[in-house]
C-alpha cells in the first residue's frame, strides 16, 4: 500500500453503521474502534489518501438512539479529519515560509544590511503580494528570512507549533531558552 504506483490516492472503505449493535446485526467483523483503528493505519502509511465512506440508515431493528450513535461515530470522524487537515495545512505554511526564507538568505548572500538585500524583500513583497494576495508584505517576507535564520535546519521545525508560535520565538535569541519555550509550548499546549 505504502509503495504501490498501481494504488489511486482514494480508498473507499464501507462504514455501513457508525454504531456496534448495528454492525453486529448486519455480521460485519469489525466494530467502529476497529473501523477507526484501520483508517488511522491507513493515513500513517499515506497521509495524503482520500477516504471515502458509506452508511445504511433504517436498517432493521435500527432504533433512533442506534442512528444516533451513528451520527455521533460520524462526527467524531469528521472532527479527528478536520484536525489532521489543520495540521497539514499548518505544516505546508511553515514548510512553504521557511523555504522563502531560505531562498532570500541565500539570494542576499546572507547578509541582512545589504542594500540590494532591502531591494530585494521590497520588490518580491510587490511582486509576491500581486500573485498571491496579502501574506508576503515586506514585514511577513523579514519573519520569513528570519524563520530560517532561527531555524535553519528544517528538522528542528515542530509541526505542532503555528507561525505565530515561531514569529514569537524567533525573538528569543538564545538557542536553549528557544529550544525550552518550543518544548514547553507543545506539552501546555500553548496558543
Amino acid at each position: 500500500l505504502k509503495n504501490s504506483k498501481k494504488i489511486v490516492n482514494h480508498i473507499h472503505i464501507p462504514l455501513q453503521s457508525g454504531c456496534n449493535e448495528i454492525l453486529k446485526k448486519m455480521n460485519r467483523r469489525y466494530d467502529m474502534d476497529e473501523f477507526i483503528k484501520r483508517i488511522n493505519e491507513i493515513r500513517k502509511i499515506r497521509p495524503n489518501i482520500a477516504i471515502t465512506t458509506d452508511g445504511i440508515v433504517g436498517f432493521p431493528g435500527e432504533t433512533e438512539e442506534n442512528f444516533n450513535e451513528t451520527v455521533e461515530s460520524i462526527k467524531k470522524i469528521i472532527n479527528e479529519s478536520r484536525k489532521r487537515v489543520v495540521t497539514y495545512v499548518n505544516t505546508t505554511m511553515l514548510f512553504t515560509y521557511w523555504n522563502i526564507g531560505k531562498m532570500i538568505v541565500e539570494e542576499q548572500g546572507g547578509s541582512s544590511k545589504a542594500k540590494y538585500g532591502d531591494k530585494l524583500i521590497a520588490e518580491l513583497s510587490k511582486q509576491m503580494t500581486f500573485d498571491f494576495g496579502k501574506g508576503f508584505d515586506e514585514r511577513n517576507l523579514r519573519y520569513m528570512r528570519q524563520f530560517y535564520l532561527s531555524f535553519p535546519n528544517w528538522n528542528t521545525v515542530c509541526s505542532e507549533l503555528s507561525w505565530s508560535h515561531y514569529r514569537t520565538l524567533m525573538r528569543v535569541e538564545e538557542q536553549h531558552i528557544r529550544n525550552f519555550y518550543m518544548e514547553e509550548s507543545i506539552k501546555c499546549n500553548w496558543s
